[in-house]
């Protein structure tokens, strides 16, 4: 059961129940989603979806730390936000506004 009643269904192929329980790999998928936001976030509205224009490993390094470092700037920023009006919640503060 999921934390509103409802029922949800998980394919695995991690069967043992002992080793794995149910609302373990319930919330470990649940997490595991978290994350695509961020990467939605990064690839297509922070540089709007552009090639890396790089022709050389170093410079698609560079590229790369500088999305990331502008992705954590931003998020942090909206961290700050939140943490500073309780009732705000981090998570669905719009990236683009």
């Amino acid at each position: 059961m999921l934390k509103d009643d409802t029922v949800g269904y998980l394919g695995t192929t991690l069967l043992d129940p002992e080793q794995y329980p149910t609302a373990e790999l319930v919330e470990l998928y649940r997490e595991r989603w978290e994350i695509e936001p961020a990467f939605d976030e990064i690839k297509n509205h922070l540089d709007h979806g552009g090639r890396i224009r790089s022709r050389i490993p170093e410079g698609v390094r560079q590229k790369l730390w500088a999305q990331l470092a502008v992705h954590h700037a931003i998020r942090s920023f909206a961290h700050a936000a939140a943490f500073a009006d309780p009732a705000l919640d981090v998570e669905p503060i719009s990236y683009l506004r």
